[in-house]
């Protein structure tokens, strides 16, 4: 990998991709879990994803500079190249969503065999495409990025947060049975991603090699850093969470904002900070 390789185009598609699929995926599963009637659930996040998944694509054309490489990608049989995973599950999520909102009714009466079909099929597209980016960047030579497993678990748990902050900010125009429960069904991510991301640091700073030293020089960068203290963990996590439980009275307007803020700072901070350090 050269110094510098992903510019804004990446951390932008790693955010909204990643908003997408754990929309799809929450809603989908909620949805499973209560024998198709959270449809209206789904359905909403099919209709968020759906352009999303579509700015995504655009997002990683303009990384490759030429459209026929995607379609390269796309066409092309290379289950080794972890490029070609990120591809096909972009597009296999892309079409999976159009197709679900296609067939899916908003009714939530009966479950026909293509909608339950596809509905398992867009689970796993769209838990493959929040996972994917994340193993990626862990399989790279660059130490703020291999040094730990952790960074998929924060990838997935964060875009299950911003996606239910998604569905959130969706319910409001498109109201939904389950629209009071996502609060209660995000607190649980936030709560759990910032354990991790705890757990990460620790694991960084005492990590032997240029690992640590990556991390202490990321987190106290006078952009990256403040970047991460303040927009990752204060207004992503800390405060949502916070107004969640009822200590503060934040609107509960605002609080999928400030965790989709988080969330495309969380990405910002990983992709230009992982560059920002040598390579190991």
């Amino acid at each position: 990998m050269p110094p510098v390789a992903w510019g804004w185009e990446i951390w932008l598609y790693f955010f909204i991709g990643g908003v997408a699929g754990g929309a799809v995926a929450v809603a989908a599963l909620i949805d499973l879990l209560n024998d198709g009637r959270a449809r209206p659930l789904l359905r909403l996040a099919t209709i968020i994803a759906l352009p999303l998944l579509l700015i995504s694509l655009a997002l990683l054309t303009i990384d490759l500079g030429r459209p026929e490489r995607l379609t390269n990608l796309v066409l092309a049989w290379r289950p080794t190249s972890p490029m070609w995973w990120g591809t096909f599950l972009l597009a296999a999520a892309v079409a999976g969503s159009g197709l679900l909102l296609v067939e899916s009714r908003s009714d939530g009466v009966g479950l026909s065999w293509i909608e339950s079909w596809l509905r398992h099929f867009t689970i796993l597209f769209s838990a493959g495409l929040v996972i994917y980016t994340a193993v990626l960047l862990a399989d790279s030579s660059r130490p703020l990025w291999s040094a730990t497993p952790l960074i998929p678990a924060i990838f997935a748990l964060s875009a299950i947060s911003t996606g239910i902050a998604a569905l959130a900010i969706g319910s409001r125009w498109i109201p939904t049975p389950f629209e009071k429960g996502l609060a209660r069904v995000g607190l649980p991510a936030l709560l759990l991603e910032f354990a991790v991301i705890g757990v990460m640091l620790v694991w960084l700073f005492f990590a032997a090699g240029p690992a640590g030293a990556a991390a202490i020089g990321v987190l106290s960068d006078p952009f990256i850093g403040v970047l991460f203290w303040v927009f990752v963990v204060g207004v992503g996590l800390v405060i949502p969470a916070t107004a969640i439980l009822d200590r503060w009275a934040i609107p509960p307007s605002w609080r999928p904002v400030f965790i989709l803020i988080g969330g495309l700072a969380l990405r910002i901070v990983i992709v230009v900070g992982g560059q920002g350090t040598p390579l190991a």
